[in-house]
């Protein structure tokens, strides 16, 4: 729930904490576990006449870890009949409806049947 509340732009520690309702224990907790795996990056800012708070943002690693986790929503949404209305990524612009696909080193997408698993080392 942290990672999608990060991917959705929510960014500062009280702002995660309301949005997914865990205790202040819990979420520093994780945060850090996150930071230390290479996850979620820490970054500093000063609200005007405050003190230094942080706040966390996806690293390259976590925004790859999302990627995932949208695949898994489509595939949701596609095979799972779900109470209410389905949900999934628009572009912020103009609200066109995106979708993960597999796509070459040419940015070409490539069907589910034309791919094998191969070891990429050689």
């Amino acid at each position: 729930m942290i990672i999608r509340q990060l991917f959705y732009g929510v960014a500062r520690f009280e702002d995660i904490r309301a949005e997914i309702g865990v205790p202040k224990s819990v979420l520093s907790a994780r945060l850090s576990s996150l930071i230390e795996q290479g996850i979620v990056a820490k970054r500093p800012y000063k609200p005007e006449g405050g003190r230094t708070r942080y706040e966390y943002l996806l690293s390259r690693t976590g925004f790859d870890l999302a990627m995932s986790l949208l695949a898994l929503l489509e595939w949701g949404n596609r095979h799972l009949d779900l109470a209410g209305a389905p949900i999934g990524p628009v572009r912020r612009s103009d609200r066109a409806k995106l979708r993960v696909a597999l796509l070459d080193e040419e940015g070409s997408e490539v069907a589910l049947q034309d791919i094998r698993l191969a070891d990429l080392s050689k």
